[in-house]
């Protein structure tokens, strides 16, 4: 009878446990390597959307109001806009995905948050530079800071400006970066988005006038109005998506209330002291606006130019005497 090789038992005992163990290692350093890109990656996006949610305060980084700038990132990215509107103001919250080339999938990092920031644009942005455009928002007095932004990879066409001349010599004095004017659909560029002002056609994406913009492909009317003389809402009505617009309407409403409480105690102590006569007291009309603006706040489809005739109303009796703000 043949003996049995206790060694060969050994060494073959011993290679399987070689290869457990070694595949039980790979495995646990793979997994470790996983985990650690998806948290850099994760990481990465949450400390990308802090820096650019810095960077859309228009004064504490110096970009000037009515100016067109650029923000600039290393690899592409998307950025993520999300309005709330739920709360005492809202809330703008940024997030961002940097596509990096480590590892398949990109990660959205966690998102920032920022209740005085109102940012206008499609409800994602691709791309490595992205213009960003501040407009300031008096209705009729100070509210917020609009700011407009959109992808550098994204074309706009702005047909017939000839009744908006004010939008033909921003386009033409280069303060919307890649924004062509024409005077006609056909002589825009076929991958861009065709914004007509006057005479729209079956070409036009977005269409312009009567103080409100459509979206066709969306089938969602937005509104803007002409008491804004810098024109901030009616390009923020073109390059936002529809509902990311009217969630700023109304985070926007949401403030000129509070603001409205504040400059109704002062017009109150300004008339106790004398230095408002009855002709210039503004408590009616700050109440009429007070109520306008809440409506607008909680509109499902907020109209801006519901608030316009006591907005003029307010402003003509500042100019009076009171000169509240």
């Amino acid at each position: 009878m043949k003996k049995k090789n206790k060694r060969g038992y050994e060494n073959s005992f011993a290679w399987i446990f070689a290869i457990i163990a070694g595949a039980t290692i790979i495995f646990l350093a793979i997994y470790a390597i996983s985990n650690f890109i998806g948290m850099f990656k994760t990481l990465r996006g949450s400390e990308s959307a802090l820096e650019i949610g810095t960077l859309l305060t228009p004064f504490e980084n110096s970009i000037e109001e009515g100016k067109l700038n650029i923000i600039k990132t290393r690899e592409e990215t998307e950025i993520y806009n999300d309005c709330v509107e739920s709360g005492e103001f809202g809330t703008q919250k940024i997030s961002v995905k940097v596509n990096s080339k480590i590892g398949k999938e990109n990660i959205k990092g966690v998102p920032s948050g920022f209740k005085n920031r109102y940012l206008f644009s499609d409800d994602v942005l691709k791309g490595k530079e992205f213009y960003v455009l501040s407009k300031p928002f008096d209705f009729p007095f100070k509210i917020g800071d609009l700011i407009i932004s959109w992808s550098k990879d994204k074309k706009y066409c702005f047909v017939d400006l000839r009744n908006y001349q004010d939008v033909k010599k921003d386009v033409e004095g280069g303060n919307f970066g890649n924004v062509v004017n024409t005077t006609s659909t056909r002589a825009c560029d076929e991958e861009s988005i065709k914004v007509c002002f006057a005479n729209p056609n079956n070409d036009c994406n977005i269409i312009v006038g009567n103080n409100k913009v459509m979206h066709k492909e969306k089938n969602k009317e937005v509104f803007y109005t002409l008491f804004d003389e810098d024109l901030g809402l009616m390009y923020a009505a073109i390059f936002s998506d529809p509902e990311i617009y009217n969630c700023q309407i109304k985070r926007l409403a949401k403030r000129a209330v509070l603001l409205e409480k504040l400059y109704e105690q002062k017009a109150s102590l300004s008339k106790s002291l004398g230095g408002c006569e009855s002709i210039g007291y503004l408590g009616g009309e700050l109440n009429e606006y007070e109520l306008t603006m809440g409506e607008i706040a909680t509109s499902e489809n907020p109209n801006i130019n519901n608030a316009n005739m006591v907005v003029s109303s307010l402003e003509e009796k500042n100019v009076q005497n009171c000169e509240l703000y």
